[in-house]
């Protein structure tokens, strides 16, 4: 995943909030993890947001889009999944053309 805060509120926004903890737990977070985030950040969309960027730190380059696909994939989320997918290629669409423009 690029080190990019956006592509993370946009998983975020995208997994339902009654899901989210069984959500960070399959991409392999602990209890412990869980809990400590929730008193740091008491606002729940902080909360998520940091959740997602421990597990990106914990696993460095296996944090791949394909991976938090396969989880929803698993959870019988795969309208989750195509959103999250969506959106990331429409955020990263502008920045690929003005990268072609100035070539």
């Amino acid at each position: 995943l690029p080190d990019n805060p956006a592509i993370l509120y946009t998983v975020v926004d995208h997994v339902p909030p009654s899901r989210w903890k069984e959500f960070v737990r399959r991409l392999g977070l602990s209890d412990h993890d869980l809990e400590r985030i929730e008193l740091e950040h008491r606002r729940l969309r902080d909360a998520q947001y940091e959740m997602l960027r421990l597990w990106k730190l914990q696993m460095g380059h296996a944090a791949t889009v394909e991976h938090i696909s396969c989880v929803l994939n698993q959870m019988e989320l795969s309208g989750c999944s195509d959103a999250v997918q969506e959106a990331l290629l429409n955020q990263n669409s502008p920045q690929t053309c003005s990268l072609h423009n100035h070539l």
